[in-house]
C-alpha cells in the first residue's frame, strides 16, 4: 500500500498496538493523512473492562469517527493470515519451550524481525 503514494512511509510495530496512540497524536499534530491497519480484536463482553488491545481499537475508532485517521481492521489475525509460524521461528532462534509459550516473552518482536530479514534475503 505504501508504494501507491509518492510520499508515504510504513511503520511496522511488532509489539502489537502499544505505541499506536503515540503515533496517532504525533501524525495528527503534523497534519499527516494516515491509515492504520490493525488486527481484529477478540470480542469483549458487555460491561467488562476493555483489555489493552480492545481499548486501543476503541481509541482509534473515535479518531476515525472524527475523520482524523483512516482505520482498516484486518480480519482474520494478521499472523494467521500470512502464516507466520511463531513456534517454528522460536525454535530456529533457539528459544526454550517455556520462553516460546510465555505471553511475556519477546517472541512476537523477534519473529517480526526474523520474517522481514528472511523476506529481504530471499528477495
Amino acid at each position: 500500500m505504501k508504494n501507491d503514494f509518492d510520499r508515504s512511509i510504513e511503520i511496522y510495530n511488532p509489539n502489537g498496538k502499544a505505541f499506536i496512540p503515540f503515533f496517532v497524536e504525533l501524525l495528527i499534530k503534523l497534519r499527516k493523512e494516515v491509515v492504520f491497519i490493525i488486527d481484529e480484536d477478540l470480542p469483549v463482553e458487555e460491561g467488562t473492562p476493555l483489555k489493552h488491545a480492545a481499548a486501543i481499537t476503541h481509541f482509534l475508532k473515535e479518531f476515525e469517527a472524527k475523520s482524523e485517521i483512516k482505520l482498516v481492521i484486518h480480519t482474520p489475525d494478521l499472523e494467521g493470515f500470512y502464516n507466520i509460524d511463531l513456534e517454528q521461528i522460536g525454535e530456529l532462534l533457539g528459544m526454550s519451550n517455556r520462553v516460546r509459550r510465555s505471553k511475556k516473552g519477546c517472541l512476537n518482536f523477534l519473529a517480526a524481525f526474523f520474517s522481514v530479514t528472511k523476506k529481504i534475503k530471499s528477495g
